[in-house]
């Protein structure tokens, strides 16, 4: 199985449509070769008398793949977001360069400027190409640039027409829909465990040098990747679906306060106190069926330090 990017949503209506665990709505097309735009797929002249049965081999490959073309509102959201915000922060600053032009003590030569236009384009390399950026140079001085331009190519018409959809190609073409795109999601959560487990989890780097401490430590790391998938497991079927990451970035923000107040020279007053928990982390606690009593972590104790027997004793008043 194997996804790619994708042009513009079919404009049929989709042949099946289903939810996800979280409740995004997605939709699914097989990808045909109605569907296709003559410009969306890099067509290669082959000379048929070097490629034998070049037909009847296109013909088999095409009966043996399928393309479905996934759509989800969630992921078209996002890259709504992105696209825009891009693409603004792009025009934003090339519209500064030529605003400095006409500005004293700014950017005019136009090698100069060309070559800030370049490293803006490898900046902002996932947007730079859907734009067309001009500079004129000066009619009375060559070396000197007169005025920078930017405009929108029609690509960038068609990536935003083409934003939450992505094309997987699979060969089970005896499956239906759901069940291409749910396995493909089934891959990225397998994906998604092993990097939990190297980063968050701390599997790699491995320093041991002996194979008993190794398997130790990869036993530990798997033994809390299970406890892992069971807490997500529990917390899916109460509606939460956020990842790992996601949780524990939740689950770290919790603190507990320690305030110490001198009382005398051996004894000091010690309050122990625990913030309160958000919301999403009170949800979680109550989903996992766990106890959080805010009171039993108040708590105020007394701490009495004896005198070091090695400090000199304080001479009697004469």
């Amino acid at each position: 199985m194997e996804r790619t990017k994708a042009p513009p949503a079919p404009t049929r209506k989709p042949d099946h449509t289903f939810r996800n665990a979280g409740g995004v709505k997605i939709q699914a097309w097989d990808y045909t070769e109605e569907d296709r735009n003559p410009s969306d797929v890099d067509v290669k002249k082959v000379d048929p008398e070097q490629v034998p049965d070049a037909t009847e081999d296109a013909d088999a490959t095409q009966q043996s793949e399928r393309f479905i073309y996934v759509h989800s509102e969630a992921r078209q959201k996002t890259e709504e977001q992105i696209l825009e915000k891009k693409g603004v922060e792009y025009e934003q600053a090339i519209m500064k360069i030529h605003q400095g032009l006409s500005t004293p003590r700014c950017l005019k030569d136009y090698d100069k400027v060309l070559i800030k236009i370049g490293r803006l384009k490898q900046k902002f390399t996932s947007g730079s190409h859907l734009y067309e950026v001009s500079v004129t140079g000066s009619d009375t001085d060559p070396k000197r640039a007169q005025s920078v331009t930017i405009t929108q190519l029609p690509a960038h018409r068609r990536r935003a027409l083409a934003v939450g959809g992505y094309i997987l190609r699979t060969s089970h073409t005896d499956w239906t829909l759901e069940e291409v795109v749910r396995l493909y999601w089934r891959r990225t959560e397998i994906e998604s465990a092993f990097r939990s487990m190297k980063s968050d989890l701390g599997m790699r780097p491995i320093y041991h040098s002996k194979d008993a401490h190794i398997e130790a430590h990869l036993l530990v790391t798997a033994l809390t990747y299970y406890m892992v998938q069971i807490a997500r497991f529990k917390l899916k079927k109460q509606g939460i679906h956020q990842s790992w990451n996601t949780i524990r970035t939740h689950l770290n923000r919790i603190r507990r306060v320690t305030t110490r107040l001198p009382k005398s020279n051996h004894c000091d007053l010690i309050h122990v106190c625990d913030q309160d928990l958000t919301p999403f982390v009170l949800d979680l606690v109550a989903c996992l069926n766990l106890t959080d009593d805010p009171k039993a972590t108040k708590t105020v104790r007394e701490y009495t330090q004896e005198p070091s027997l090695d400090r000199p004793k304080k001479p009697p008043d004469p």
